[in-house]
């Protein structure tokens, strides 16, 4: 193919012209405002840093502390740096936020972190040898007449099935005091009623209402599901009956101990009430133990476990804001190194332009701290239910206090300012002298 046109010099110089003039009257339009920027401006910022923008905080007008305005002046010209310091800051108060609250439900307050691996958690267990029904009601009477004693009651277990499906059968002379991690429907209380595992229920295809078969060995019944439990131990594969009705599919239900509630629990509390129990007991009794004071021990390897987790995600919090914040100031250094040299001409001591870089950045670290403590508070309970969720739990029910994301959010702000402040420490490096030479 054969090109039949011409070069065209007017459509060409044209073309040329249009392109010249733009750039020109691009140029004019960015710098037309260099007429308004005066020599002090000039010398403190220069030219390739001035934003031009609104001063919001004129110094002759705005009234407050000296320092705290010309932080304040930093931080609102400082939007990239904000923004980062912004989500570095918010995912700090986030972390710290759910490793408090896992804090206090290890360490604080384990009642419910023990429910959610284990189900039910006695305060203290007492021990005797096999007894018939009689005798075994006569001994829980005894142990009802110690004082402060709220609850005694039998759980045992043994290994049965639902369907094609194996599972841990449970089964108590007093249900009702049973705790089995119940998140939808009704304890079961009758002998052909039961309460299954959220799992087993999806297994099974079956919810609250519906009837479902189970068997211990060749002997089976079918029974009412009036609820439906979740707990870490059994994988989500458990069953809870009365033990009339593990009696009904042909599984004996001796006990061999007795688990004990009491009123206002604390390990010397429960050991007075196993010292009483062992008097009333007399031969009967063959051991006892403080499972009050054993669940709050490092003996307990899922408290040891999750204290461990607890003590990396706060280490990794600490490292996070470190790093981003030494970062920054390092950044802020190389773009403000002539402006912290001509304040310090003017009079300016380090101390006081390192506590005007810390106090730039509190403002957003405030920000960013309560709405990471706020997401945290918010978000614990699901993020432990997606956790656990393959091992049966539907519904994590940790205590969530409004007074610990508090003060994670105040540690947060004041690590990161203490940080930014020591971070800032070359600040007594930098002489107006030494810029001038250069």
């Amino acid at each position: 193919m054969k090109w039949e046109g011409s070069l065209e010099p007017l459509h060409v110089l044209l073309l040329l012209a249009f392109v010249l003039g733009s750039i020109a009257l691009i140029t004019f339009l960015s710098t037309r405002r260099i007429g308004h920027l005066s020599p002090a401006t000039a010398l403190r910022f220069g030219l390739s840093s001035n934003s031009f923008r609104r001063n919001h905080l004129p110094l002759s007008e705005t009234r407050g502390g000296l320092n705290v305005l010309l932080a304040l002046k930093s931080c609102l010209q400082a939007g990239g740096q904000n923004l980062t310091v912004f989500f570095a800051m918010l995912l700090v108060s986030f972390v710290a936020t759910f490793a408090a609250q896992l804090y206090y439900n290890t360490q604080v307050d384990v009642t419910r972190f023990q429910h959610l691996i284990q189900g039910d958690v006695p305060d203290a267990m007492v021990y005797f040898e096999g007894q018939d029904q009689t005798e075994l009601a006569g001994i829980r009477e005894k142990l009802f007449t110690i004082e402060g004693v709220k609850q005694v009651y039998g759980l045992g277990s043994t290994s049965g099935h639902a369907g094609e499906e194996t599972a841990t059968i449970l089964y108590s002379n007093s249900c009702k005091d049973v705790y089995c991690g119940l998140y939808a429907g009704t304890m079961a209380l009758e002998d052909n009623e039961a309460v299954i595992a959220g799992g087993l229920a999806e297994k099974l295809g079956v919810s609250v209402g519906d009837e479902i078969e189970v068997g211990f060995g060749e002997e089976s019944a079918k029974y009412l599901v009036t609820g439906l439990q979740q707990a870490v131990y059994g994988m989500g594969m458990r069953i809870y009956l009365t033990d009339g009705g593990a009696q009904r599919i042909g599984i004996e239900t001796p006990y061999s101990y007795f688990r004990i509630r009491l009123e206002n629990p604390s390990a010397d509390e429960v050991d007075r009430v196993l010292l009483k129990a062992r008097e009333l007991l007399g031969e009967q009794c063959t051991d006892v133990e403080n499972y009050y004071r054993y669940q709050r021990s490092m003996d307990n390897m899922p408290v040891m476990a999750v204290s461990f987790i607890v003590l990396l995600l706060v280490i990794l919090s600490g490292l996070i804001a470190i790093l981003v914040l030494s970062l920054i100031i390092k950044n802020v250094f190389v773009k403000r190194e002539k402006e912290f040299g001509i304040k310090k001409a003017l009079g300016f001591t380090s101390s006081q332009l390192r506590l005007q870089l810390a106090l730039s950045l509190a403002a957003v670290v405030i920000l960013s701290a309560v709405l990471g403590a706020a997401l945290g508070y918010l978000l614990t309970n699901p993020l432990i239910t997606l956790i656990f969720w393959g091992f049966g739990i539907k519904k994590a029910e940790l205590y969530v206090c409004v007074h610990v994301a508090l003060i994670a959010a105040c540690l947060v702000v004041l690590f990161t300012i203490l940080i930014s402040f020591l971070a800032a420490r070359r600040m007594k490096k930098v002489s107006a002298y030494e810029l001038i030479q250069e």
